[in-house]
């Protein structure tokens, strides 16, 4: 089993952003499929996350949920200039 379609979403708080895949090459009889979710991890930025949710929709359509909150600097605010109006 391995995970197909990462992508990023949404920002849900700061510095966090979400992503979902897809856990393929689950065999269709097995009946633990949020568990297999659960416990395979996805390397995200070059760290390896386990999911914080799983959505089972059947065998094929198993999806992961993930909040990663370490290198997503578009999820920070941040200054982007300054000027002083010497007042």
């Amino acid at each position: 089993m391995f995970w197909t379609d990462l992508a990023s979403h949404t920002c849900t708080t700061y510095a966090t952003r979400e992503y979902t895949a897809r856990l393929v090459n689950v065999p269709s009889y097995y009946n633990r499929r949020v568990e297999a979710c659960m416990a395979t991890p996805v390397e995200i930025h070059g760290v390896e996350y386990t999911p914080k949710w799983c959505e089972d929709h059947g065998p094929t359509n198993v999806v992961g949920h993930w909040e990663v909150d370490q290198h997503e600097p578009d999820c920070a605010s941040y200054w982007n200039w300054y000027k002083d109006f010497v007042c």
